[in-house]
């Protein structure tokens, strides 16, 4: 299954412009150094200006990223419920199974986090239709234009493994990453086992980084996690 690993900790707001406000005149500060193949570095998007960022993707092999509507309720529900996925869901409930209510509340989750500019999630969908075919998701959280940083993770359902669908929506939104947020570091992380993953990461120019012992545990089984990151200069 290829899937990264949504990341436990709650997401980062963005710095808010203007939070530094010095009484005396500021001294005049040399422009910073271009991060991005020696552009200039991309402003990073305010609460006001999220409007103005791309929110439809094309990426390789017709592929559309958009974001998630509450009309996906019912794609939502069967993508959680298929073997294996649930622990991509990001939160513990009881009946071990995701119904209605719990998918509609994980598409509000997201879209409450695209609008606060913390975290983006897109549905990868089957060419440009409104009725396209789900075939996955991919997303950056943990937003942080203190150090121009985000999270990756990514999941398909079973009828898209094994076509390169999480590698290509990877690619377009790391390139989105970069151009519209003005992100400088992305990082991800997958259970050490989870080759299918490490191939995804590694096709979008993902480099390993590390390892980290026991971070996760499903069941009474703890799992390693091999860490991931690119950078904009990559």
């Amino acid at each position: 299954m290829a899937s990264s690993l949504p990341r436990a900790a709650p997401d980062a707001h963005p710095a808010r412009p203007g939070a530094n406000s010095p009484t005396a005149e500021p001294r005049q500060r040399p422009a910073p150094r271009p991060h991005n193949g020696g552009r200039a570095p991309t402003a990073p998007p305010s609460r006001r200006s999220l409007g103005s960022v791309k929110d439809l993707l094309s990426a390789a092999g017709g592929l559309t990223l958009r974001p998630w509507h509450e009309r996906d309720l019912t794609a939502v529900r069967d993508a959680f419920n298929e073997p294996g996925m649930y622990t991509q869901f990001g939160s513990v409930l009881d009946e071990g199974q995701v119904d209605d209510a719990a998918a509609g509340r994980w598409i509000d989750r997201h879209t409450e986090r695209w609008e606060q500019g913390s975290a983006f999630s897109w549905a990868v969908v089957e060419g440009p239709a409104a009725d396209a075919p789900l075939l996955g998701n991919v997303a950056v959280s943990q937003v942080n234009h203190v150090h121009d940083g985000g999270w990756i993770s990514y999941w398909t359902v079973g009828a898209a493994r094994r076509r390169g669908v999480a590698g290509a929506a990877l690619r377009a939104l790391s390139t989105w990453c970069f151009e519209e947020l003005g992100l400088y570091r992305l990082e991800l992380g997958h259970r050490v086992e989870n080759d299918a993953s490490c191939r995804t990461a590694l096709s979008a120019g993902y480099l390993v980084e590390g390892r980290q012992r026991a971070k996760l545990r499903y069941g009474t089984t703890r799992h390693d996690v091999e860490l991931h990151a690119r950078l904009a200069t990559d």
